[in-house]
């Protein structure tokens, strides 16, 4: 087998790291700077953001959840849509027993695109004095490991590249040597491409709430798939940390998420194979980094009370 170095590896080593970390710049998410933040007082008046939408509806769907009757309202997080939509969001929320919303009234993660759909729903809440649950999984943790995938897929295949072309210098060349160096530059380039796609189509759909076909389940991620399933697994699990008390307090539990994560959700509630097979995947990936805490939010009239019913 050719030798290689120690300073021929490190140098590889660095060559095909830094080469790795181009690819990171389509996936990681830039800052909006141009966003607004809203005046969070009045309900659904804020002050301008530049992001506009057309007359979207979102997505009702009516189902039944653990026994529970279940309204599930797919939207778009934006203040046009909440502005739009604001009869519609009052008439659910005011005849809800409880709303299972995408974020928490404490929540320090809301970017100032949402604040103004996300403060209305907390303000309709508090009106109608109504309990808000948090059960989604999401993580800054689960999200950074989206991009790990493409990190390593870049790196094997830079790897591969470099440590093939370096093999013309040493003499003789090891047929075993060159099949690892080629099997490296195939798994790498596979593994970037896919990701790569993955992403894009993430993407897409986060920021096209309004087109109705579920591509979510055929893609493997946290920011959307893995959230997902687990939120489809611990809807079916309300009646173990929710009361008969709870539920006797409107007509309907109101589930109020991204028009990309009902839609999954609906998915996975027609496709229970499906569901498992994607929990076992994600349990020994996304599922070590992502939240498993449940967790209430009552009015005391001063402010939001928080009790964790899961940690």
């Amino acid at each position: 087998m050719s030798q290689i170095n120690r300073r021929q590896f490190l140098a590889m080593l660095g060559v095909s790291t830094a080469a790795s970390l181009v690819p990171l710049s389509f996936i990681i998410d830039k800052p909006d700077n141009t966003i607004k933040s809203p005046d969070v007082d009045p309900l659904a008046v804020t002050s301008e953001s530049s992001i506009t939408t057309s007359t979207y509806e979102g997505i009702m769907t009516d189902l039944e959840i653990a026994g529970r009757k279940t309204k599930m309202y797919g939207v778009a997080h934006w203040r046009p849509f909440v502005e739009h939509n604001f009869d519609t969001l009052d008439a659910c929320i005011k005849d809800a027993s409880v709303v299972i919303f995408e974020a928490p009234p404490d929540s320090n993660i809301i970017d100032n695109s949402h604040l103004a759909y996300c403060n209305t729903v907390f303000d309709l809440c508090k009106k109608y004095d109504k309990t808000i649950i948090d059960l989604d999984s999401r993580s800054s943790a689960a999200k950074n490991a989206e991009i790990v995938p493409v990190f390593a897929g870049t790196n094997a295949m830079m790897y591969g590249a470099l440590r093939f072309n370096m093999m013309k210098f040493n003499e003789p060349i090891d047929k075993q040597d060159v099949l690892a160096s080629l099997g490296n530059i195939v798994a790498g380039t596979g593994l970037t491409v896919a990701s790569l796609l993955d992403e894009s189509a993430l993407k897409y759909d986060l920021r096209n709430s309004e087109d109705s076909m579920v591509r979510s389940p055929y893609l493997f991620n946290h920011t959307i798939d893995q959230r997902n399933v687990t939120l489809t697994n611990r809807l079916r699990q309300m009646n173990d940390y929710l009361t008969e008390e709870d539920f006797s307090k409107g007509d309907h539990v109101f589930v109020n998420f991204g028009a990309a994560h009902t839609r999954g959700v609906n998915f996975y509630m027609q496709h229970p194979v499906f569901r498992a097979v994607k929990s076992a995947i994600y349990a020994a990936t996304y599922d070590l980094f992502d939240s498993n805490e449940i967790a209430r939010f009552d009015h005391d009239g001063t402010d939001w009370v928080k009790q964790t019913l899961v940690k």
